[in-house]
């Protein structure tokens, strides 16, 4: 399955509250109590964006969104880039995320100019 990724909308709120509410998301450290949680920060992409904090990116498939995957700065080394995504538990083992990561490697590598990208794994 082919995917492309495109900056989050706050149109894309109600679809992320529902992957992250219906899913086995035990290890990400998002605790969404509405749709308007996910509007609030979704709102701030932006500012991230222009700060150079987050470049957060809708994972789309079949005109779907199925994910979200995005890089982090570090702030104290900017040289640095942390890669982070979600995909809906129903497109799990489908290769969705090692494109998303790929997706994030052109572009912390090309346009941030990261020197060193990093995904941080926790296990049960």
């Amino acid at each position: 399955m082919e995917i492309i990724i495109r900056p989050q909308r706050i149109s894309d709120a109600k679809r992320y509250y529902e992957i992250l509410t219906q899913g086995d998301f035990w290890y990400l450290n998002i605790r969404l109590r509405s749709i308007a949680d996910e509007i609030k920060f979704l709102k701030q992409n932006a500012q991230k964006r222009r700060k150079n904090l987050e470049h957060n990116y809708a994972i789309v498939a079949a005109g779907k969104v199925i994910g979200s995957c995005g890089i982090h700065v570090d702030q104290y080394r900017k040289y640095i880039g942390e890669i982070g995504y979600f995909v809906a538990e129903e497109f799990w083992g489908k290769g969705i995320a090692t494109q998303a990561v790929r997706h994030m490697e052109e572009i912390g590598f090309g346009r941030l100019k990261l020197k060193r990208i990093q995904i941080i794994m926790e296990l049960p």
